[in-house]
């Protein structure tokens, strides 16, 4: 389908939404085409893997603000040392 046609058929059903939209009584207008089914089969496929890798970063982040948190508790605990006190190099 050409794509001056496909953008002129939706924009007519467009207009036709846009004149049916608050009227209940009017049948409801579609403006795209349903999806195929292969078109679905891929878009389960996305929703699925981006499930899975949303998944690994909340897990990724969780380990890292225990790290974190294990972090900052070891140096609440470790005697700070100043710059008054730090050995000095002897050159």
């Amino acid at each position: 389908m050409p794509w001056a046609l496909l953008k002129s058929s939706t924009q007519e059903r467009y207009k036709l939404f846009l004149d049916s939209v608050n009227d209940p009584n009017k049948p409801v207008v579609t403006v795209f085409d349903p999806l195929t089914k292969e078109q679905l089969d891929e878009l389960e496929v996305i929703r699925e893997a981006s499930k899975a890798v949303q998944l690994k970063k909340i897990e990724e982040m969780k380990k890292a603000a225990a790290q974190a948190d294990s972090d900052a508790a070891k140096t609440d605990t470790e005697p700070q040392v100043t710059e008054d006190e730090a050995p000095k190099e002897n050159n």
